[in-house]
């Protein structure tokens, strides 16, 4: 079976739930009760085994994932270069019921998708809470491009649920990865 490398950021507004969400991905038991803000960022790594759509049949993977918990604070902006170099995904975090999160949203996922060069297959939002979120997708332009990012809830109570939807991304971004390699492979 193939073994994919994947380096997706988690990122998203100060207080969004960046970490806890990262930790729980990772395996990781959350006991955390305070809030400690994240400085620049940390690299989880972890193993997902992924389906995918390939020529009309479900293929199968091995990803091993470089999960950068990216600080949502702008005094950490001097470290993004290192972030957008060679990422294949993010995730857009933030609180579904804090409005002012939810109005950056856009402008993150904008900044990711323009200097990272992600096509709309490798960006997701988690939108954090109970419930669901009435919106389904983020619309967002870069340059002349018009993005359709789709936006999840996951309940960061419920890792059956989060990790359904981080699966359900990775079954998404894994077919994106493989023309990027090998668009670059045919570069050389």
């Amino acid at each position: 079976m193939d073994i994919a490398n994947l380096k997706i950021a988690v990122i998203g507004p100060v207080r969004a739930g960046k970490t806890r969400l990262s930790n729980m991905l990772a395996g990781f038991e959350h006991s955390i009760t305070e809030y400690d803000a994240t400085a620049g960022c940390r690299i989880l790594e972890l193993r997902r085994e992924v389906q995918y759509k390939a020529d009309g049949r479900v293929q199968h993977v091995t990803c091993q994932i470089e999960l950068w918990d990216c600080s949502g604070d702008d005094r950490y902006e001097a470290c993004w270069p290192a972030i957008f170099k060679d990422l294949n995904g993010a995730i857009v975090a933030y609180q579904q019921n804090n409005r002012d999160q939810s109005t950056e949203v856009g402008a993150w996922a904008k900044n990711f998708c323009k200097n990272a060069e992600l096509s709309v297959d490798q960006i997701n939002a988690f939108a954090v809470g109970e419930g669901s979120t009435p919106q389904k997708s983020l619309q967002v332009k870069v340059g002349e491009k018009n993005f359709n990012i789709p936006i999840v809830t996951v309940d960061l109570n419920s890792k059956s649920q989060l990790e359904a939807e981080f699966t359900r991304f990775l079954g998404s971004l894994y077919p994106a990865y493989l023309r990027s390699t090998s668009a670059n492979s045919s570069l050389m």
